[in-house]
């Protein structure tokens, strides 16, 4: 029954409540857009919904039950007719969709003599693209079954999510607003309990999957391929940036999500000139930018830069606005601003009344003292400077600004400041650039593809394509002889050393190398991991497979040995003795990891 209560938690976080809120609107837009609607809508609502319950002291697995009841009554209404659509038809549907993007990507052989180059690099950015999205996938599978691990997920945003299924608010959460918390809360209550982490933890890695969707989505929707250079670029600034932090309960892929959906919508406003829809898309994005904004602290900032994004778009586009439909727009979203706007205030009094208080300053501090206090100017310098993908992509924004199209000037402008603002307040860590990257990678894609095409119509006008082959070969050997004296053999030395070190379970070997810097040379790790392939770690284990009960006490007798790597198959006496310890308190479990292979680090604090 568990299983059923921690399936229906996860759709009534991502699905349930979007979808009735679809029925009612029924925004005209394609599939994607669909999904991307219900799953946000959905996190939104949860969270106005519960954080009024928990005000009222009613959320309870009652009344959580009885909107689920509800949302579902409602479902079946709304969509009776869809539900007696014959699977074929359903069928032919998705055919279709599939078909569009396979047009996209692979067109017939372009008949013009000059757009062949363009025409392969968009199969090369379909590749690219491809790969992203399977990362992105591979992520969400490796996260199933898992549970909470890093700090702040652990401490803090899980701990306020078992307070909101105690229906109580949390009270020592200072400015960190609680959207994920509290849909993560929605699991517990169903369960009747707080000890299963795997469906609340289960709907992180969607996020990352949503963002770079979306940008194909986008890709396909306008015909513009800048949007695929996005995702190319998007997904390594993702995996340098935020790292662990896209599955393991860190809220900053979150807020990351809600700001590339706040320009999503607004993108697709500026490719229809009806004033209706546009309306509607104009509201999305402040719905979603108000997600951001009780995501966390970092997305107020897109949420104030919205509307100064939606009247450049207006006023860009020379849109016939009259007075009554720009008062109805000021009006909905001053409304939509409640959302996030009462939780500030709400945390605000809660400060100022001695019950919780503001950490501003200590972060502050914490950037301060990663660069050893130096001057304001020199910390900026030092926090942007040492990422050179920053430095690449902003040279290159730098070089197209000036012809760029004046709604991107703006974006540009807009978010210039939040990297400085970075570099001062929350440099200590990079997880809080989460909704810089994907704008960054929005805005290099673009500019990028400009470059190029200036590139081919260069190359057009004169003719690089009917230069003979022997002219490329030569230069292309050119480029390779140039790059052996590049490419030192201690760069490639420090390459190959630093992809060794990623084998196997990168997550593991993190722990391993962290366990040994802590411990010293004399770590000794009892374990068939397979350390030995590992740059300097394989002096560390003693090597055993856990299949002989005789041999392994003999082994634990070794005072040298303080860990055991312990796989999941192992000989059922072994395991009975190692659970029997780990209960007495001999044994202390340090991490339990899935990636690759499922294996448990083990501490031996006693011994007989």
């Amino acid at each position: 029954m568990d299983f059923i209560l921690g399936i229906l938690g996860i759709m009534q976080m991502i699905f349930l409540p979007g979808l009735v809120l679809y029925g009612f609107f029924r925004f005209r837009t394609i599939l994607f857009d669909k999904v991307l609607i219900i799953f946000g809508t959905s996190l939104i609502f949860n969270y106005c919904v519960i954080f009024i319950l928990s005000l009222l002291g009613i959320y309870t697995r009652i009344t959580l039950g009885l909107l689920i009841a509800a949302e579902l009554a409602a479902i079946f209404w709304l969509y009776r007719d869809n539900l007696k659509v014959s699977t074929q038809v359903f069928l032919n549907a998705s055919q279709d969709s599939l078909n569009e993007v396979v047009n996209f990507f692979f067109a017939n052989r372009p008949k013009e003599k000059d757009s062949h180059l363009h025409y392969f690099v968009v199969l090369v950015l379909f590749l690219l693209s491809a790969r992203s999205v399977l990362w992105a996938v591979g992520i969400l599978i490796q996260n199933l079954g898992s549970v909470f691990s890093v700090w702040d997920a652990v401490v803090s945003w899980n701990r306020w999510a078992t307070i909101w299924a105690e229906s109580q608010i949390p009270l020592e959460s200072r400015f960190y607003p609680q959207l994920i918390p509290l849909n993560w809360s929605i699991a517990y209550v169903l369960l009747g309990s707080t000890t299963l982490q795997f469906f609340a933890k289960g709907i992180m890695p969607l996020f990352t999957l949503m963002i770079l969707l979306g940008f194909i989505s986008l890709a396909i929707q306008t015909k513009k391929f800048h949007f695929l250079f996005s995702v190319v670029l998007l997904q390594p600034l993702l995996k340098d940036f935020l790292n662990n932090g896209l599955s393991n309960g860190y809220v900053d892929i979150a807020v990351a999500f809600f700001t590339f959906a706040t320009l999503y919508f607004l993108i697709k406003a500026q490719e229809t000139s009806e004033i209706e829809q546009r309306q509607q898309l104009y509201f999305l994005g402040a719905i979603f930018s108000a997600g951001a904004a009780i995501t966390k602290q970092s997305g107020v900032y897109i949420a104030l830069c919205y509307p100064i994004l939606v009247y450049a778009d207006v006023f860009f586009s020379k849109l016939s606005v009259g007075k009554k439909q720009l008062t109805i727009w000021i009006a909905s979203f001053a409304a939509i601003s409640v959302i996030w706007v009462s939780w500030y205030a709400f945390k605000e009094i809660q400060i100022m009344t001695g019950i919780d208080r503001a950490n501003i300053d200590t972060l502050i501090d914490l950037s301060a003292n990663r660069f050893d206090n130096m001057s304001l100017l020199g910390q900026i310098a030092a926090a942007i400077g040492q990422y050179r993908e920053f430095i690449a992509l902003f040279i290159v924004i730098g070089l197209v600004f000036p012809w760029m199209d004046r709604f991107y000037k703006v974006l540009t402008l807009l978010f210039l400041p939040y990297p400085v603002l970075w570099a001062w307040m929350a440099s200590y860590d990079t997880r809080n650039l989460a909704i810089f990257l994907p704008v960054l990678a929005l805005l290099s894609g673009y500019c990028i593809d400009k470059l190029i095409l200036q590139i081919v119509n260069l190359g057009e006008k004169v003719r690089i394509l009917r230069t003979p082959l022997y002219v490329p070969v030569t230069l292309a050997c050119m480029v390779v002889l140039g790059l052996n004296f590049m490419l030192s053999p201690l760069a490639l030395d420090q390459r190959q050393w630093d992809l060794q070190k990623e084998i196997f379970s990168p997550a593991k070997n993190q722990v391993l190398y962290d366990l040994v810097d802590e411990n010293g040379p004399q770590t000794r790790i009892l374990t068939n991991y397979p350390m030995n392939y590992l740059p300097e770690l394989g002096q560390y284990q003693v090597r055993f497979n856990f299949d002989k009960f005789d041999i392994f006490l003999a082994q634990i007798k070794n005072p040298e040995i303080e860990y055991m790597l312990v796989p999941n198959a192992i000989d059922d006496d072994i395991r009975d003795y190692i659970d029997n310890k780990i209960s007495t308190g001999e044994y202390q479990v340090i991490l339990k990891n899935r990636q690759w292979k499922v294996y448990t680090l083990i501490k031996i604090l006693r011994r007989e």
